[in-house]
């Protein structure tokens, strides 16, 4: 039954009279509801705060305290909503256990409360009596959630001090309380929680995250320096696509906490990681239109520029397959004068066709003998000089053109790292990642440089002996016609072994 409009406004005014004058003329009015929400006269009233007409209420009907609207809430949610503390006393007076009862289609009073950081009122629900009689698993655990991700630090603390065990709850999601805050840079819940416990920094969500993770996609480089204190040895937890903290900062656009995490790098080799598909940092710089970070890279750090990824490219690379705008033809400009490279895709081929020319036919080695008898010299250097080159190693830069980082009073934790960096797939195992890239890395350069020295080596070799061969057919020749003479020689008489033209 749809409730009285004078009903309504006398409840919602806090008029005792006219709510009294009203239940006199039918007294079966107390029992309707509004049109829209299915509220009862005690649900209005404790909305608005009537402290009043909640007490008339109650006294005429207690059962009321636990009735539901269409959103499954009773009159307590509404008072939490509103942090009105002396209606949720004279609601819990009358039922206090209605407001710890686990609603399957809607959050608990003390959620609400939690949730808008009524902290009075969370401590009013928190030290009832009853409390003390039940479990953690009677309680809606997901208000340390809610808490953590709005930065309402008091009552994160005093939900802590209730039950520690809260430190572990997660959302639907995988989220911790932990990951929220860092999410949203709350710093001193992030100390409250990770004092609580530090292996909280380690736990990845659903999506691969841990919490750091979050903190600098978000760019809080102040959450950032807690860590570096607190929990270093998350910095070397990788994402589900094998990311570094770096690989977030640069994908994000997060230009200060990469800027903040170079400087407290110095001494790991986490810049110079590759993701799952190989690309460095500067190759997503350059891929997502980061200018700004690319040319830091470049120019501030110590990065390889001329890393290729699994497909063989170099940043440089994407950078000439990207749209032509100013940007990218000044960021062009920048990798060319830092060193920068073209992949080498294009030279090898180009030596595998010069290979084909040296094991052609005779006749085509002497058309081209005079060619590599000139470029002899040359290609000897060459040979040299890759027989003289090694690798480059992926903490150290191509060249010395960055100066050197500006020394910080924080670091990350070098003694606390290892080698082995950690992902979600892991499970906590120590996986030697980065070690292995290095390797087939060092692999893959000594197999080209040694394929391409081969094949100098052949063509250099094919040279000299094209030289040689043309070398005894003049000789051959020239003796041919000295001892052979146009016309040939008298055999007898006076003019023997004279020419026989000559005479």
């Amino acid at each position: 039954m749809n409730m009285d409009p004078n009903l309504f406004d006398a409840i919602r005014k806090n008029d005792i009279a006219t709510f009294s004058s009203l239940l006199k003329e039918n007294e079966g009015i107390l029992n309707q509801k509004t049109a829209d929400s299915y509220s009862t006269p005690l649900h209005i009233a404790s909305k608005y705060g009537c402290t009043e007409m909640v007490s008339e209420i109650i006294s005429m009907c207690p059962d009321m305290v636990c009735v539901e609207n269409k959103k499954h809430e009773t009159p307590i949610h509404e008072a939490c909503r509103q942090e009105n503390t002396k209606v949720l006393m004279l609601l819990l007076d009358a039922n206090p256990n209605a407001a710890y009862k686990l609603y399957a289609s809607c959050k608990s009073p003390l959620f609400l409360a939690c949730s808008h950081g009524h902290l009075d009122m969370v401590n009013h629900l928190l030290n009832l009596p009853e409390i003390a009689e039940r479990s953690i698993a009677e309680f809606d655990q997901t208000c340390i959630i809610i808490a953590a991700s709005r930065g309402h630090t008091d009552i994160v603390r005093e939900l802590l001090n209730k039950w520690p065990e809260l430190v572990q709850v997660i959302d639907e999601d995988g989220n911790s309380s932990l990951h929220h805050a860092c999410n949203e840079g709350y710093r001193e819940i992030i100390w409250i929680l990770l004092r609580r416990d530090p292996n909280l920094a380690l736990q990845y969500n659903n999506n691969g995250y841990t919490p750091l993770h979050l903190a600098v996609k978000n760019g809080r480089v102040s959450v950032l320096e807690d860590f570096v204190s607190t929990c270093s040895a998350s910095f070397h937890y990788l994402t589900t696509e094998e990311e570094t903290v770096f690989h977030i900062a640069v994908r994000y656009g997060c230009y200060h906490a990469l800027e903040y995490l170079v400087k407290v790098s110095n001494g790991t080799n986490l810049l110079h990681c590759q993701d799952r598909y190989g690309n460095s940092v500067l190759h997503l710089a350059v891929s997502g239109g980061r200018h700004k970070i690319a040319d830091f890279l470049i120019s501030k750090t110590k990065l390889d520029i001329n890393t290729r990824n699994s497909e063989g490219f170099t940043a440089l690379d994407i950078l000439e397959k990207a749209k032509d705008t100013a940007e990218n033809r000044q960021l062009q400009a920048i990798f060319i004068r830092a060193g920068g490279k073209r992949s080498i895709q294009s030279s090898s081929r180009a030596l595998e066709g010069d290979r084909t020319n040296f094991l052609s036919p005779i006749a085509s080695r002497l058309s081209l003998s005079r060619r590599y008898i000139s470029n002899e010299l040359e290609m000897s250097h060459e040979i040299l000089s890759i027989e003289c080159t090694s690798p480059p190693e992926l903490s150290k830069s191509a060249d010395s053109r960055s100066p050197q980082q500006p020394q910080v009073s924080e670091r990350f934790d070098i003694a606390a790292y290892k080698p082995q960096y950690l992902s979600p797939k892991s499970s906590g195992k120590h996986k030697h990642q980065s070690q292995k890239k290095m390797e087939n890395l060092n692999q893959l350069y000594y197999a080209k440089r040694s394929k391409h020295m081969e094949m100098h080596k052949e063509a250099l070799l094919n040279a000299r002996n094209t030289i040689i061969l043309v070398a005894v057919l003049i000789a051959t020749v020239t003796f041919a016609a000295g001892i052979s003479p146009p016309g040939g020689v008298y055999q007898e008489g006076p003019m023997k072994g004279k020419s026989m033209q000559h005479g």
